[in-house]
């Protein structure tokens, strides 16, 4: 919105909308949320209805958006994509859960302008999703990927808005909060106390950082560039 300020707009918690107009803002960040795409819940049904025709209109806009995991997931259904459950090779159902090594698409790397200026071919993020995109939409270009999920990120239909599976805005502190307020899930899912500690030792010692900085930092970058060519 206007001097470089920012709402939050919590739609699952009942805020029927954005604090103002959807035209005065100049970009949008969506994250994670409890609710899933697949096997939506009653309850979250209505809000998840608000938030995709908001995004409906968004994408008319032509202004940048990134959007995590549950956002990644809720934009890429609404260009048409198709969500599914994380599974193993053999078909178990399963969550992605602690550090996770995206490998980086090398023709598109160079000319992202998120990762144009990261000259690594991999990036570490913190991953906690059950459910992931199966197929990206037509006109997406798949950035990343990992051993878990082909689509790990997502440049869409216009180059402004991006979406990514896994967490970059998250540290081993978030990663252990997490496993205190969601333990006996995880427990259900077959992760131990031990294979918890040794997750969070492993976020601790993969640089998490690069993420943060080269993907937020350079979507500022791009929401500067498109305040400036809307001006013109």
């Amino acid at each position: 919105t206007k001097n470089d300020s920012f709402d939050i707009w919590d739609a699952s918690h009942g805020e029927l909308e954005p604090p103002h107009p959807i035209e005065e803002y100049a970009a949008i960040v969506g994250t994670g949320s409890e609710a899933m795409m697949l096997e939506t819940e009653a309850e979250d049904k209505d809000w998840i209805d608000r938030v995709w025709k908001f995004l409906e209109t968004w994408k008319t806009l032509k202004r940048p958006g990134l959007l995590v995991c549950f956002g990644h997931q809720l934009y890429t259904a609404v260009e048409g994509g198709v969500i599914g459950w994380v599974k193993t090779p053999a078909g178990e159902q399963i969550r992605e859960f602690g550090p996770s090594l995206l490998s980086l698409n090398a023709a598109e790397r160079h000319t992202d302008p998120l990762l144009s200026a990261y000259h690594q071919e991999t990036l570490s993020v913190v991953a906690s999703p059950g459910q992931e995109v199966q197929q990206p939409p037509a006109h997406s270009k798949v950035l990343a990927w990992n051993a878990t999920s082909p689509n790990q990120i997502l440049r869409h239909a216009g180059d402004l808005i991006w979406s990514i599976q896994n967490h970059p805005e998250l540290t081993s502190i978030h990663l252990d909060l997490a496993t205190i307020f969601r333990r006996e899930v995880l427990r259900k899912e077959g992760y131990t106390d031990i294979d918890l500690e040794t997750l969070k030792q492993q976020v601790i010692k993969q640089d998490t950082n690069q993420a943060r900085e080269v993907l937020f930092v350079n979507f500022l970058r791009q929401v500067e560039q498109n305040i400036i060519e809307r001006q013109r």
